[in-house]
């Protein structure tokens, strides 16, 4: 069982090596004390970043899914932790000079009650499977209170989907959002996506949780079974839905675009006041996000009206799952919402997608459009899970358990994508 210190805001992207039952080749000493240095990511050598993609190898079994990103691992880490717009720091953790411990964290702006906060976010975490327990409770116990005492931040926000830590969430300052996360899925060529290729199962020592969900595929029904089952839902979803009709404002076009220009930053400010949690979406953080080719293939499309921008969609394609990454309109512009919805399934259609995927909390002002487009709600294992920091009263975040709560949150608000 995962040792309580490991903390539950850890993301989906930790391999929690310590669940493994393969034979080990060799072993840390058991009480060996590691030696963990934490550094901004602008002061992290390239050294420490090649050994940083070697043990996330190790660990995920040949590579978490960025690793399928057409860029080299290390030039994604520098991405993510030396250009990011804003505060970085990464840890690791070394024993008699070998790596076994890397995490990395972002210090990520967000809106709570229109008012500015930050938060930090774990985006990529990794142990080696050799580490024996009493290392791994060591280095996260100091990891949890380095992280938490971050100099600036009011709480933490990540995302867990690895059944360990989510069974593993009870903690001081922990709050569940009153509004259920909730994945939504589209087919587009039903036959590809009942198969399932959207996982691959890796192999190694350690149990990710890919290797978990591939385990749970084999024990799936039959292929011909998914397909009729699948195919007796989506009628029984069109029967109980209707083709969207949302007021009809002023005319607008759609069109593509490389990057953001300061207009969004408009957009969000104006957008922004729908929701009592949303992260900052401005343009150096958008065009960091979405338009950096060492972050992914992301096509953005925007919807424009006499130069002003109405709203805006993100979707990351693939020849398997493509994935509504962000999407954000004006208040009251569902008519706005509705066209580049329909748009990026269009785009995920186009690029060879089997379906198209998208996040969307409960109680959401897009929600509607997404089930009368064909979208159907699936079972998922990822749930938000934030803390309040020191600094910071756990009452201060109450309210976000509160059922009426509107919270905006994307799968580009994650690492997922």
């Amino acid at each position: 069982m995962l040792p309580s210190a490991l903390d539950s805001s850890m993301p989906e992207r930790v391999s929690l090596a310590v669940e493994s039952t393969r034979p080990r080749e060799v072993a840390a000493p058991a009480r060996a004390r590691p030696r963990i240095r934490a550094a901004s990511g602008t002061d992290v050598t390239l050294q420490d970043w090649q050994q940083s993609v070697e043990l996330l190898r190790v660990a995920f079994n040949g590579g978490p899914n960025w690793f399928e990103i057409p860029v080299e691992p290390r030039d994604h880490l520098v991405w993510k932790l030396v250009d990011y717009p804003g505060p970085t720091r990464a840890y690791f953790s070394e024993d008699h000079q070998m790596l076994v411990g890397f995490v990395a964290t972002l210090g990520r702006d967000w809106l709570v009650r229109g008012q500015p906060r930050v938060a930090t976010d774990m985006v990529d975490a990794a142990l080696h499977p050799r580490v024996q327990g009493r290392v791994l409770v060591e280095s996260f116990r100091y990891l949890r209170r380095e992280i938490n005492a971050w100099n600036g931040a009011d709480f933490s926000f990540s995302f867990a989907s690895h059944p360990a830590l989510i069974r593993n969430r009870g903690f001081q300052g922990k709050h569940d959002l009153g509004q259920q996360l909730e994945t939504f899925i589209k087919p587009l060529d039903l036959l590809r996506f009942v198969r399932g290729e959207r996982t691959r199962s890796g192999t190694g020592e350690s149990r990710t949780r890919i290797q978990i969900e591939h385990e749970r595929r084999r024990r799936r029904r039959p292929a011909l079974v998914r397909l009729l089952a699948w195919e007796g839902r989506l009628v029984a979803h069109r029967l109980r839905r209707r083709a969207p009709s949302p007021d009809i404002g002023e005319p607008f076009a759609i069109g593509a675009i490389e990057r953001f220009d300061d207009r969004v930053d408009g957009l969000f400010e104006r957008a922004a006041t729908e929701f009592d949690l949303i992260q900052a979406r401005r343009a150096d953080f958008l065009n960091w996000r979405y338009a950096d080719p060492r972050a992914g293939h992301f096509t953005i499309r925007v919807a424009e009206a006499e130069g002003e921008l109405l709203g805006y969609a993100v979707t990351r394609t693939t020849q398997a799952t493509a994935d509504l990454a962000d999407l954000l309109v004006l208040p009251g512009r569902e008519d706005v919402a509705c066209a580049l919805l329909r748009d990026s399934i269009s785009v995920a259609r186009e690029a060879g997608s089997s379906a198209i995927r998208s996040w969307m909390t409960r109680g959401h002002p897009y929600e509607g459009l997404l089930g009368a487009l064909g979208f159907v709600r699936v079972r998922t294992s990822t749930r938000p899970v934030l803390h309040a920091n020191p600094r910071t009263d756990p009452e201060e975040l109450a309210f976000l358990e509160s059922p009426g709560v509107r919270v905006h949150l994307m799968l580009g608000d994650s690492d997922h994508v």
